[in-house]
C-alpha cells in the first residue's frame, strides 16, 4: 500500500482501501471541517506561493551562515582551550570576546530562522485551508450541478410518461374516429331511388285520394299542399335523412378541426422537448469535455500538487451520472423521434378519413338532387294526371 510520509493513504488508494461508508463519512467530516476556512484570490495566493519560495531561499541562505558561526565559535572555543594552558590572559580574552560575537550571531541566526520557519508554517497553512475552501466551494458547485443533472433527469422522465399518455390518449381519439367513420352509412347508389320514387308516388296519390271528396270534385285543401312554385313539399323522411347528412357532417368538420388543432400543439410541444433535449445534450457534452480535461481516465485529477479524496470521488460518481443521463438522452430522442412518427402517421390517416367523408357527403348531396329533381318531375306529372282527371 501506498504511503504519503509513512503516514495516511494516498488518494488514488482510497476507493481500494475503505469502504463506501467510510469514505462517506471522511468526505462529509471535511466538508464541514473546511466551511470556515477563507479562499484566496489568485493574486493573494500567487504573493504568498512567491513569499513562501523567497522564506525558503532565505531560510538555506541562514543554514550556510549558521553551519559557518557555529564553526567560528568551535574554533574560538578550542582557542580558548589552547591559550588557557599556555596561561596567555590577553590570547584568552581576545579568543572569549570572539566567542561571545559568535555565539551572538548564531543565536540571532537561530532566531530569524525561527522567525521564518513560522512564517513558512502561517502560509503553508493559508494555502492549505484555501485549497479546502475551494475544494469545498468545489463540492458545492458539483452538487448542484448533480441536482441539476439529477431534475432535468426527473423531466425527461416526466416529458416521456406526459408522451405515453398522450400516446395513449391519440390512440383512444383514433378509435372514437374510427368508429365514428364507421357509423356512416354507403351512400345509396342511383338504382335504388326508384323504389324510394314509387313510394313517393303512393303517398302522394294516397293523399290527393284523402283530399278529394265523394261526389269526385276536388278539394280546395289541396291547394295547399302545393307550395307557390308549383312542386310538392319533400317527404319527411328525405328531409331527415338530409339533415342527419348535415349534422353528420358538420360533426366531422368540428372533429377534424379540433383535432388539427390538437395536433399543431403536440407538434410545437414535440418541437420545443426537441430544442431543450439538443440544449441539454450539447452542455452535457460540454461537461463531459470539460471533466476529460481535468480528471484522467481513471478518475484521479492530473495535478501537480496532493489531490483531494472529495474531488476524485465526486469525479467518478459524476462520470457515471453522465452517463447515465446521456443514455436517458439518447433513449428519450429515439421515443420523441417514434412518437413524432406516428404522430405523423395518424395525421395522415386523419387527413384520409376526412377526405373520405367529405367524399361521403359531396356523393350523398348529388344523389340527393338527382333524387330531388326525380321527384319534382313526378310531382309535376302527377299534378298534370290529376287536372285531367277533373
Amino acid at each position: 500500500m501506498k504511503k504519503s510520509e509513512n503516514l495516511g493513504i494516498l488518494p488514488q488508494d482510497v476507493l481500494r482501501t475503505l469502504d463506501s461508508q467510510t469514505i462517506q463519512k471522511i468526505i462529509t467530516q471535511a466538508v464541514i471541517a473546511s466551511r470556515v476556512y477563507k479562499a484566496l484570490t489568485f493574486e493573494e495566493v500567487e504573493g504568498l506561493k512567491k513569499e513562501q519560495e523567497d522564506l525558503q531561499t532565505y531560510v538555506e541562505a541562514l543554514n550556510v551562515s549558521l553551519a559557518i558561526e557555529t564553526r567560528m565559535r568551535d574554533a574560538s572555543h578550542s582557542l580558548i582551550r589552547l591559550h588557557e594552558s599556555n596561561t596567555n590572559i590577553e590570547a584568552v580574552k581576545a579568543s572569549t570576546g570572539q566567542l561571545h560575537a559568535t555565539t551572538r550571531k548564531v543565536d540571532q541566526i537561530v532566531q530569524k530562522t525561527q522567525q521564518a520557519m513560522e512564517r513558512m508554517l502561517v502560509i503553508q497553512r493559508l494555502l492549505l485551508q484555501h485549497e479546502s475552501a475551494v475544494l469545498n466551494a468545489g463540492m458545492r458547485r458539483l452538487d448542484g450541478v448533480n441536482r441539476e443533472l439529477s431534475r432535468t433527469v426527473q423531466e425527461l422522465e416526466t416529458a416521456r410518461d406526459q408522451e405515453k399518455e398522450e400516446k395513449l390518449k391519440w390512440k383512444k381519439e383514433h378509435s372514437q374516429l374510427r368508429i365514428q367513420s364507421m357509423i356512416f352509412p354507403n351512400p345509396p347508389g342511383i338504382e335504388d331511388y326508384p323504389s324510394l320514387m314509387a313510394n313517393y308516388v303512393q303517398l302522394y296519390d294516397a293523399s290527393g285520394a284523402a283530399e278529394t271528396p265523394a261526389g269526385g270534385q276536388k278539394s280546395t285543401v289541396a291547394v295547399q299542399h302545393t307550395p307557390q312554385s308549383g312542386n310538392p313539399t319533400l317527404p319527411t323522411p328525405l328531409q331527415q335523412l338530409e339533415e342527419q347528412h348535415d349534422a353528420r357532417l358538420a360533426t366531422l368538420e368540428d372533429y377534424m378541426k379540433e383535432l388539427n388543432e390538437e395536433i399543431s400543439k403536440k407538434d410545437e410541444r414535440i418541437s420545443e422537448l426537441e430544442s431543450h433535449l439538443r440544449m441539454i445534450k450539447v452542455w452535457t457534452e460540454e461537461f463531459a469535455g470539460a471533466l476529460k480535461s481535468r480528471f484522467g481516465s481513471d478518475g484521479i485529477e492530473r495535478s501537480t500538487e496532493q489531490p483531494c479524496e472529495v474531488s476524485s470521488l465526486t469525479s467518478l460518481k459524476l462520470q457515471k451520472q453522465l452517463a447515465q443521463l446521456q443514455v436517458r438522452i439518447e433513449e428519450g430522442f429515439r421515443a420523441l423521434e417514434a412518437s413524432v412518427h406516428e404522430l405523423k402517421a395518424k395525421a395522415e390517416e386523419a387527413e384520409i378519413a376526412k377526405n373520405k367523408a367529405l367524399e361521403f357527403a359531396a356523393t350523398t348531396l348529388a344523389n340527393t338532387t338527382v333524387v330531388t329533381g326525380q321527384l319534382d318531375l313526378a310531382g309535376s306529372s302527377s299534378n298534370s294526371s290529376l287536372g285531367d282527371s277533373e
